[in-house]
């Protein structure tokens, strides 16, 4: 059987051509791996969006973008992916 992982992101909106991602959240063999990445255009946030994901409630630690790339690339490498809402997610 092909493991699989489960996943989750938040985003600073709905459009993908201009908003970002800032949380990706992975469940892969029982454990949760959660990622935040720093908007780099905060500018164009939908404030609604970021009042939903409770982005004003969190203050994490930000990582770079291309260490998080490699990590969840390497965690989701040769595994089905579950995700919250498939036709975003």
């Amino acid at each position: 059987m092909t493991p699989i992982v489960f996943v989750d992101c938040e985003t600073t909106g709905l459009h993908p051509e201009i908003h970002e991602v800032w949380e990706i959240a992975l469940i892969i063999d029982g454990r949760e791996v959660v990622y935040h990445v720093q908007p780099s255009k905060p500018d164009v946030a939908d404030s609604t969006a970021l009042r939903i994901n409770h982005f004003y409630e969190r203050s994490p630690t930000w990582e770079r973008p291309e260490s998080v790339a490699a990590d969840v690339a390497t965690l989701t490498a040769n595994r089905h992916l579950v995700a919250a809402v498939p036709s975003f997610d």
